[in-house]
């Protein structure tokens, strides 16, 4: 699916109750994100989709299939890791 400009600038969205999306602006960040979740024991299969953004970059965004309070966790150490 197609990424607006609006939904670039956000790092999270909501997806589900249950299920949170990370954005990977890069492979490198993509990498970064797989590499954190399976360190946090999240090893099901984790869907990843791509789409070009507005600049015709490749973006992609990481479904991450946790709740609430263990997502926030897992957010703030993904910032830390690529900022």
């Amino acid at each position: 699916r197609d990424l607006d400009a609006k939904k670039s600038f956000s790092i999270m969205k909501e997806v589900s109750r249950m299920a949170y999306e990370l954005l990977a602006k890069s492979d490198h960040q993509l990498g970064m994100c797989l590499r954190m979740l399976y360190a946090e024991g999240i090893r099901s299969s984790i869907p990843v989709h791509s789409a070009k953004n507005e600049k015709g970059k490749m973006e992609f965004l990481v479904t991450v299939p946790v709740d609430d309070a263990q997502f926030e966790v897992l957010e703030r150490r993904y910032q830390t890791l690529i900022g």
